[in-house]
């Protein structure tokens, strides 16, 4: 499938960010894809949920990488969490590899349409969740900014009346001579 070897090279090449959170999420999210590409019945829906996967994770890294440590706490919670989610992936399809195989795996394919479903509505739940917060944490900035440029202009409006300073020249006439 190569559509799934793609996600597994972009994320392949997330894993080698250097940074410890990003990695392990990367390597949870490889093992997710690899899971699924063992697993995969239904080719379309498991594509699908590899590529949100993979598009979560380089959004992720890219956002860290623009950041540095400015945000390194913040995005680590936001990789904690979906590290957790992908586990909890992990996690099931590894139980149902186990549970499943043979005519009893093959009975059950429409099961695992569902489950895939539910795991693409948890990916997507992650990413409402990620943009709720980064779309508050740039509301919340953008409100301290303004009201940073609101005191500075008041306190430039104050400066002004302050320190006005007239200037004023005396004229004088004066006469000349010369011999």
């Amino acid at each position: 499938m190569p559509a799934l070897n793609a996600s597994l090279q972009v994320v392949s090449l997330v894993e080698a960010s250097g940074l410890p959170y990003i990695e392990k999420l990367a390597k949870v999210a490889v093992a997710v894809i690899e899971l699924l590409e063992k697993k995969a019945k239904s080719k379309e829906d498991v594509k699908e949920l590899c590529e949100s996967i993979t598009n979560t994770v380089d959004v992720i890294e890219t956002l860290v990488s623009m950041h540095g440590e400015r945000g390194a706490a913040y995005f680590k919670d936001i990789c904690t969490e979906m590290e957790r989610y992908l586990t909890g992936i992990a996690d099931d399809l590894k139980d149902a590899q186990r549970k499943h195989r043979g005519i009893q795996g093959f009975l059950n394919i429409n099961k695992f349409q569902d489950t895939i479903q539910g795991y693409r509505k948890r990916v997507d739940d992650l990413k409402a969740d990620f943009l709720i917060h980064i779309t508050g944490d740039s509301m919340l900035a953008l409100i301290e900014i303004h009201h940073m440029l609101t005191e500075m202009q008041n306190v430039k409006k104050t400066a002004l009346k302050e320190e006005s300073v007239t200037i004023r020249i005396t004229i004088t006439h004066a006469a000349l001579f010369f011999f």
